[in-house]
């Protein structure tokens, strides 16, 4: 599970890449990051 939320990360930067997907990608990563720290902090205590 981990490694799919990661590799859906990584498509999503390398999507905001893209001017055509930017505004869309960019949103969306910052607030999937923000779950995926929060996600691990959790994990890791």
């Amino acid at each position: 599970m981990d490694f799919l939320i990661v590799l859906v990360c990584l498509i999503f930067s390398v999507l905001s890449t893209i001017e055509q997907y930017a505004a869309l990608a960019t949103g969306t990563l910052f607030w999937m990051e923000i779950v995926l720290v929060v996600f691990f902090g959790t994990e890791y205590v």
